[in-house]
């Protein structure tokens, strides 16, 4: 926590000053009781344990594929029931996942984890790619790293 202190009353020709505290802006000190929980340079909280392939800290491992179940959630019969501002739930939660989860962190400018399109895809090739990178993470634990505060 910042504190500055400023001139209460310019009028008065005395030195009556006010305090004032203000959040850094890294994050640091934030929270009072964990002072380094999302700050800039630390790991991004998990809420769950990691699943990375066997022997690795950062490789995703096999399972269905994310374009697949992509699709799979935003269609069915919910999919097409109109709301008054023509969206459905799943652009808010696309909306958080992206704005939560990927602008918090920097490419690491070397790896990808690049999505494999299914066959039977509505909107791209099959076997096309679409290009998801590798954020910087912790060689330690394989955790992103926050790059901004949380």
């Amino acid at each position: 926590m910042l504190t500055f202190k400023t001139i209460h009353d310019f009028t008065d020709n005395s030195d009556s000053f006010s305090t004032l505290s203000f959040r850094t802006i890294d994050g640091a000190a934030n929270n009072l009781i964990n002072p380094t929980f999302s700050t800039t340079g630390s790991d991004m909280i998990r809420i769950a344990v990691p699943d990375f392939a066997p022997g690795t800290k950062k490789t995703p491992i096999d399972g269905p594929s994310p374009r697949e179940i992509s699709n799979v959630v935003s269609s069915g019969l919910q999919a097409e029931t109109a709301d008054t501002t023509g969206l459905s739930a799943m652009m808010y939660v696309c909306g958080q996942f992206i704005d939560h989860d990927l602008d918090h962190t920097l490419p690491d400018g070397t790896n990808n984890i690049d999505i494999t399109i299914p066959p039977g895809d509505p909107n791209f090739s099959a076997g096309s790619t679409i290009s998801l990178p590798r954020f910087i993470t912790d060689p330690a634990n394989g955790n992103t790293v926050n790059s901004i505060t949380g």
